[in-house]
C-alpha cells in the first residue's frame, strides 16, 4: 500500500507543469477607520494562521516535520510574492475597478461559459483520475520503481509539448480552433478507452500517456483563451475567476472520486468514470460556438461624453471585447468580433450617451 501511494504522489507531481500563480487578496475588509488593524497585525496574524492551519493538516495527514517544513516554506514565499512582487490594487475611486452588479450571474448563465468550465472541470478530473491508477500500474506490471519514473514523465511531457504546438498554431492561423478543440477532447476519449483495455501493458501505457499529454496540452491552452473571448468584456474577470474555481474542484474531484473507485472497484473502474466524464464533455461541446478574430471599430463621440459611464454601456453589448473612450479627441475606439458585434446598436448607445449628457 505504501509503495502505490509513493507512486501515485510521484506520478501526480510529474504531471504537473510549471504555470504561473497569481493570488490575489480580498479587500472587503479594508476600512478607513481608525480601529482597522495596521499591516504589520493583518500580515502576522496571517502567518500564523497559515502556520496553525499546517500543523492541523499535517497531523491530520501525518505528514513529515521535513514534509510540513517545505509546505512552510512554500507559504511563506507565496505571501512574500504578494506583498512584494504582485502589483497593487487599484485605488478606491479608480474606474478600472468598478464592477459591474450582475457579474457572476451573468456568467453562471451563460451557456458558453458553462460549457468552458464543464470543460476545465473535466479535463483535471480525468488528469487526477489516471493518475491514481497509472503510477501503481507502472510499478506493479513494468517493474518500475518509483524513482525511475521521471524517466517516462520527462520525455512523455515535453514530447506532447513538440506534438502540441504545430496544430494549435495552425488552428488559429486559419479559423479552425473549434475543430481541434473537438479533436482533442475526442483523443481523450480515445485514450481512456484505450486505458480501460489495456494500461496493464508497460510499453502501451506509455504511449496511450504521451496520447493523453497531447490532448490535455491543447485543451489547456485553448481554454482560457475561449473564455476570455466569450465573456463580455464588462464580467470577464467574474468569468475567469469562476473558471479557475471550477479548475481547482476538477482537481479535487477527480483525486477524491478516482481513488474511491480503485479501492471499492479496482482501477478499471477509474477508467470507466473517466470515459464517462470525456463523452459528457464532447457531447455539450459540440454545438459550442467560438468567436472568429477581433477587428477594431471607430466612432465619433461628442466632447461631453462621459467617458466611464460610456464604457460601460459599450461593454455590455455583445460581440464588443474593449472599449477606449477618448471624448477630447472625438472618438471610440472599440475591439470586437465582428460576427456578432452589432454597429448600429453601439452607434445609436454612443450618440445617446453624448446628447443624453451634454
Amino acid at each position: 500500500m505504501s509503495s502505490r501511494n509513493d507512486a501515485i504522489s510521484q506520478g501526480l507531481c510529474a504531471s504537473a507543469r510549471p504555470r504561473t500563480t497569481r493570488l490575489t487578496l480580498s479587500a472587503a475588509a479594508r476600512s478607513s477607520s481608525g480601529d482597522c488593524p495596521s499591516a504589520p497585525v493583518r500580515s502576522s496574524a496571517l502567518l500564523l494562521a497559515v502556520f496553525a492551519a499546517l500543523w492541523v493538516f499535517g497531523r491530520a495527514c501525518r505528514f513529515t516535520r521535513a514534509q510540513l517544513l517545505r509546505f512552510t516554506e512554500q507559504s511563506v514565499a507565496a505571501i512574500g510574492m504578494t506583498l512584494f512582487v504582485v502589483p497593487r490594487e487599484p485605488a478606491a475611486g479608480d474606474p478600472a475597478r468598478r464592477g459591474r452588479p450582475g457579474a457572476l450571474r451573468e456568467t453562471l448563465r451563460n451557456p458558453e461559459q458553462l460549457r468552458l468550465n464543464l470543460g476545465i472541470f473535466s479535463l483535471h478530473v480525468v488528469q487526477m483520475a489516471i493518475f491514481v491508477v497509472i503510477p501503481a500500474a507502472f510499478v506493479r506490471y513494468g517493474g518500475l520503481a518509483v524513482a525511475e519514473h521521471w524517466k517516462i514523465y520527462l520525455p512523455v511531457v515535453i514530447g506532447s509539448f513538440v506534438l502540441m504546438a504545430p496544430p494549435l498554431i495552425q488552428a488559429e492561423r486559419r479559423g479552425r480552433l473549434k475543430f481541434l478543440f473537438l479533436i482533442a477532447i475526442a483523443l481523450l476519449l480515445a485514450v481512456e478507452l484505450g486505458f480501460a483495455v489495456c494500461y496493464q501493458n508497460f510499453h502501451m501505457a506509455i504511449a496511450l500517456l504521451l496520447a493523453f499529454f497531447v490532448g490535455f496540452n491543447i485543451l489547456e491552452a485553448s481554454l482560457p483563451s475561449l473564455v476570455s473571448r466569450v465573456a463580455p468584456a464588462a464580467s470577464r474577470g467574474a468569468a475567469l475567476g469562476v473558471y479557475n474555481t471550477t479548475q481547482s474542484l476538477g482537481l479535487f474531484v477527480g483525486g477524491a472520486v478516482g481513488g474511491w473507485l480503485a479501492g471499492r472497484f479496482g482501477d478499471s473502474a477509474v477508467f470507466v468514470f473517466g470515459i464517462a466524464i470525456v463523452a459528457l464533455w464532447l457531447g455539450t461541446a459540440w454545438r459550442m460556438r467560438i468567436p472568429g478574430e477581433s477587428a477594431e471599430r471607430i466612432f465619433p463621440v461628442g466632447a461631453g461624453a462621459d467617458p466611464v459611464a460610456l464604457r460601460e454601456g459599450l461593454l455590455r453589448l455583445r460581440g464588443v471585447r474593449d472599449a477606449v473612450i477618448a471624448p477630447e479627441r472625438g472618438v471610440v475606439r472599440l475591439t470586437v468580433y465582428p460576427d456578432s458585434f452589432d454597429a448600429n446598436t453601439a452607434r445609436k448607445l454612443i450618440e445617446g450617451k453624448a446628447k443624453w449628457l451634454r
